[in-house]
């Protein structure tokens, strides 16, 4: 019942090649509600923009996972939490564990102390109340276990997974039957997509050579129920989707101002009809904020500032008059409609304790929504 390992080729990207700590930024001690700052120094240094989201750190209360990086995670919209299980520390210390952020407390829970075997980039994603998860590595070997973990009791269930090859970094989609597995890297990029049906527990799986295989690339849902969007490390487009229920890949021929095509192991999330994309790995200590307006297929530099009262403009950078953040790579980023933010934990600056950074874009989302509907409208003319 899963569990099946394969041994890392030389070519394999060892984690501790691709997660570099650098320092701690700035903190608070408890949390604060939100609030817009009146005067910052960051108004004179930004491009005019009719919208700005605000940055905030925020330090949770009580207990705390260890800080981390290569996690898997999913987000449950019904309690309003984020789950991460597995990772690894800067120490090269692997973890098996599970826990869970609230993010209108935010606090953390220790939903199991103990999974399978320690790993990273393991990936995960959420099936009505369950939270499936498949593969990993740990050192040179890699892992092909596909189990899951009830959200509300820490049940954890295996699967047989066994005609499914050893890899870290799949991409998982789902439809109303079935989970599906998709690439992912074993010393080399997979091309081939199982799929594992929810009722009968059977796999099947086919070839998707049409497409260039992914080893590092991130992945979120669609707003239809049926459309997955995978992104990064690759050439060309950086963008393609995945329609769960026609089993059919497409590439996004994405316009405007975007993220580097070949980023990997990058923060992605959508918030209503926008994927948003934070860090990735890249010679060069600060990012970004990217927005994709998914009707449309367009890319931009989504404009962002300090709340100055949890960090500040000199914990970021200002370039071309946009500021970017911290870069980072291999965390957890998710959508949070109960206060309309975009919440990133973890991470490779393995800060502790792990601080949760919130960027509140709810008036930036209006603003956005309000452009979209305008440019639709003009459409129809």
């Amino acid at each position: 019942m899963g569990g099946e390992q394969s041994g890392a080729e030389n070519g394999y990207a060892r984690v501790s090649n691709s997660i570099t700590p650098s320092g701690a930024v700035r903190m608070r001690g408890t949390f604060e509600p939100h609030v817009r700052p009146s005067s910052s120094p960051f108004v004179s240094l930004s491009k005019t923009s009719d919208y700005q989201g605000v940055w905030s750190m925020i330090v949770t209360n009580g207990l705390n996972p260890g800080a981390r990086a290569a996690q898997c995670f999913v987000y449950d919209s019904v309690s309003d939490q984020l789950f991460i299980a597995y990772g690894v520390d800067k120490r090269q210390n692997y973890y098996n564990d599970c826990w869970a952020l609230s993010l209108s407390k935010y606090e953390w829970r220790c939903v199991s102390p103990s999974l399978l075997s320690p790993r990273c980039y393991a990936n995960a994603i959420l099936i009505n109340r369950e939270m499936f998860i498949f593969g990993g590595v740990n050192g040179s070997q890699f892992y092909s276990d596909l189990h899951s973990i009830d959200i509300d009791n820490g049940f954890v269930k295996t699967y047989d997974s066994l005609g499914v090859s050893p890899r870290q970094n799949a991409l998982l989609f789902s439809s109303p039957t079935s989970l599906f597995i998709y690439s992912g890297f074993d010393g080399r990029p997979i091309e081939t997509i199982h799929e594992f049906n929810l009722t009968t527990e059977q796999w099947s799986h086919q070839d998707f050579r049409e497409y260039r295989g992914r080893s590092a690339a991130t992945f979120t849902n669609g707003y239809d129920g049926a459309t997955h969007f995978v992104f990064g490390d690759t050439v060309g487009h950086s963008l393609m989707k995945f329609n769960a229920v026609a089993q059919k890949f497409d590439v996004m021929r994405c316009a405007g101002f975007g993220p580097p095509a070949m980023l990997k192991n990058s923060m992605i999330c959508r918030a209503d009809r926008f994927l948003f994309v934070i860090g990735g790995e890249k010679d060069s200590p600060y990012s970004y904020v990217y927005g994709l307006d998914i009707d449309r297929e367009t890319w931009f530099p989504f404009s962002v500032e300090p709340d100055d009262r949890t960090v500040s403009i000199s914990d970021g950078s200002v370039k071309n008059g946009l500021f970017q953040l911290p870069r980072q790579h291999s965390g957890a980023m998710t959508y949070s409609p109960r206060d309309r933010s975009l919440v990133c934990v973890m991470g490779s600056r393995f800060t502790d304790p792990p601080p949760v950074h919130v960027i509140y874009i709810g008036e930036a989302l209006s603003v956005l929504h309000l452009k979209a509907d305008i440019f639709a409208m003009m459409s129809l003319k």
